[in-house]
């Protein structure tokens, strides 16, 4: 299976105690930034179900780049072929 598409670095945060009252403010109880995206999810799926799977896309050549990709490849995705574009930022 071949996704196309982008990926990007997630901003997560969590709240203890569910949702503020509208238009209020509450400190987060945790903060991650974590890969994402339809195209992630999806090969991630995919190669957790034992399929072979390959991203075909382009990030940039960033530390988000890197962090975006190297859970894929992790997950058994391959991801080799990603172009990584010198100068421009990862989707955020």
């Amino acid at each position: 299976m071949v996704g196309l598409g982008e990926c990007s670095l997630d901003h997560v945060g969590t709240l203890d105690d569910g949702l503020p009252a509208f238009a209020g403010k509450r400190a987060l109880s945790d903060y991650q930034q974590m890969p994402g995206g339809q195209v992630d999810t999806t090969l991630s799926a995919l190669a957790r179900l034992g399929l072979r799977t390959r991203f075909v896309g382009a990030v940039g050549d960033d530390e988000a780049g890197r962090r975006v990709l190297a859970p894929l490849a992790e997950r058994g995705v391959e991801v080799a072929g990603v172009k990584r574009v010198p100068g421009v930022p990862t989707q955020l």
